[in-house]
């Protein structure tokens, strides 16, 4: 019965599907993009306005500028080509009110953790607790201690949430204490965050012995020996097989040779290297002197100026 009822539309419109059918095109091979292409700038609140819906994205991308893949059931960002969020598309049901918000309490919970207080004044404080155990826990939470004892409470659960994947455990947890009335926040930190030191093995390390770098060093006089040919193409010389190492603390200290000729620097007496460039300095300076502009009588441009200054002041 189902099966006749679309088959009776397409009868309807048969004739003409045959008219078109001549002027089909066969599919691509290709895939075609099937999402929208915008760009949009990540808020300091670390949100996106998209289509009327404000969404959180992860806090490391405030300030950047960001391209988003709009498809029809999820919403995917890109940040330097590379994807940095994927986000389930929103849509408002109706033809009432258009703008909602889409916040995910895990893009936001490490910068909130630094200011828990912030979260009594949150505009989104709803939002940010995920499930109705969270919401009934804050509203005990409020009850039994003060405002911003408890707002450090249900930050600190939201956070361990977060990090540690376990929004249900820590949220029976936390119903449980409160229950018991023994519930503190070293005791929540103490029973979710692992003990590193427990966890991790002592690493025990060896120092390799250095009697292995002895070899490297030779007796002084062999090396000789070797260089000047002496005892060249002797694989059998006697020498190598009892050679030695010697401690670099038995080696004599080597001082400095100096030239015999050699003038020490800055001498008065005798030419040195700085004497001359004082020379050449005095002898650039006479050049330079020697090619300045003269006047056609011979006078030089300064006892001009000084002259008429003079005249100036006698007529005065």
């Amino acid at each position: 019965m189902i099966d006749q009822a679309p088959a009776g539309l397409n009868r309807q419109c048969e004739a003409k599907f045959e008219q078109e059918k001549a002027a089909l095109r066969p599919f691509p091979k290709r895939r075609v993009a099937d999402y929208e292409v915008l760009s949009a700038k990540v808020s300091c609140y670390s949100t996106v306005d998209i289509r009327c819906i404000l969404y959180s994205v992860p806090s490391r991308l405030i300030g950047q500028p960001v391209e988003i893949h709009l498809y029809h059931d999820r919403l995917v960002g890109y940040f330097a080509r590379q994807q940095v969020f994927e986000l389930a598309r929103m849509r408002v049901p109706g033809n009432g009110r258009r703008r909602r918000r889409c916040i995910n309490y895990r893009h936001v919970i490490g910068g909130l953790r630094k200011k828990p207080r912030a979260f009594l004044y949150c505009n989104w404080q709803s939002d940010l607790l995920p499930t109705l155990e969270f919401r009934q826990v804050w509203e005990q939470l409020k009850a039994q201690f003060e405002r911003d004892q408890a707002a450090v409470l249900i930050v600190e659960a939201l956070y361990l949430a977060a990090t540690y994947d376990q929004e249900k455990t820590i949220a029976d947890f936390l119903s449980k204490a409160l229950a018991q009335g023994n519930l503190t926040l070293a005791l929540l930190q103490q029973q979710f965050i692992p003990d590193l030191s427990a966890v991790l093995p002592p690493v025990e390390t060896q120092q390799h012995s250095l009697d292995s770098y002895d070899q490297l060093l030779s007796p002084q006089d062999d090396t000789d020996n070797h260089a000047s040919g002496s005892i060249k193409g002797n694989d059998d010389y006697p020498g190598d097989r009892d050679r030695q190492p010697i401690p670099a603390a038995q080696r004599p200290p080597q001082a400095a040779q100096t030239h015999v000729y050699a003038y020490p620097l800055g001498s008065y007496r005798e030419p040195s290297f700085a004497a001359a460039m004082v020379l050449c300095a005095v002898l650039v300076d006479v050049m330079r002197a020697g090619n300045r502009q003269t006047l056609p009588n011979g006078a030089h441009p300064d006892v001009v100026g000084g002259l008429a200054n003079k005249k100036k002041g006698m007529r005065s």
